[in-house]
């Protein structure tokens, strides 16, 4: 009985949180939840119409630490602000969204009713803090984008500093840990500097170009990734064909050796695991395949 009442107030406390016996959720719990970024769901607080003294009572400043360790803004919210916050997000995963957070304000209000709870939560404040699990995600995204970054100024030999600076610049961020809160656009940019012949003018030498030349042939020989759209792949890749490596700069060459190997190294694994799956009598032959996806459709 005891570890069913543990389990239902953590699957609460996932959405509505407890402070001196006051219930609240957070702008970064709404921003998760309902699949916002968190600047948004701030800015939509900041443009809400209501009073001067209902916002006063409903929505605190706070701040929390990023994936850096810096300070930044958010919002506690009593359920009253949520209901009002939460009038503007329409659609159906939207208005399922609003019933688990009514209902979880619900719910733990019943709880703070119950003595029994009281002393549960007593016992555990004096458990030591569990970290966000929100701020693992931004700093994993952090990392991921500085590897991203690392590797771009690896290829086109900048430093890594210059790297992070450039795409700070180009996204508008006031600092490389705000990218996290914008992924997809830095992660996209990334991807393509890094996989983009540079503007560097100087050719590639012939060792440049033989050395690419035999990675790529060797790219497209395996049994189970041979396909004749591997010179397509390459160019939406690395803005090249082979047919175009004798022309490749010093820096283009470089990106172009470093996507085959990546490449290569991908046919490699897939083509073991293949041969092993093949030997095992799992892999399907060509007319498996056929009759299996006539029986699907």
């Amino acid at each position: 009985m005891h570890q069913e009442k543990e389990k239902e107030i953590q699957l609460i406390e996932n959405i509505v949180q407890i402070n001196e016996n006051r219930m609240f959720t957070t702008s970064l719990v709404i921003a998760e939840a309902f699949e916002k970024e968190h600047k948004n769901v701030l800015r939509d607080i900041e443009n809400l119409e209501c009073s001067e003294e209902f916002n006063r009572l409903n929505f605190e400043p706070v701040e929390y630490k990023d994936a850096k360790g810096e300070m930044r803004p958010a919002y506690r919210i009593t359920r009253d602000g949520f209901a009002f916050l939460a009038m503007g997000f329409t659609g159906k995963k939207a208005a399922a969204w609003k019933e688990k957070f009514l209902a979880a304000f619900n719910a733990m209000e019943q709880q703070l009713l119950q003595p029994e709870y009281s002393r549960l939560l007593a016992a555990r404040e004096q458990l030591p803090r569990v970290p966000d699990p929100r701020e693992n995600v931004a700093l994993h995204k952090c990392r991921f984008l500085n590897a991203l970054a690392a590797y771009w100024a690896f290829v086109d030999q900048l430093s890594l500093k210059q790297a992070r600076n450039i795409l700070c610049a180009v996204l508008g961020l006031g600092s490389f840990e705000e990218a996290a809160e914008n992924f997809s656009e830095a992660f996209d940019f990334l991807i393509k500097v890094s996989h983009t012949p540079g503007t560097n003018d100087n050719p590639a030498s012939p060792e440049l170009i033989e050395i690419a030349q035999a990675l790529l042939d060797a790219c497209s020989a395996f049994k189970y990734t041979a396909s004749s759209d591997f010179d397509l792949t390459l160019q939406s890749f690395c803005g090249v064909d082979r047919a175009g490596l004798a022309h490749l700069t010093e820096n283009g060459a470089r990106k172009v050796i470093m996507a085959a190997w990546g490449f290569l190294n991908h046919a490699w694994r897939y083509t073991t695991d293949m041969g092993e799956l093949e030997k095992l009598g799992l892999l399907l032959t060509p007319e498996e395949q056929d009759e299996q996806e006539k029986k699907v459709n």
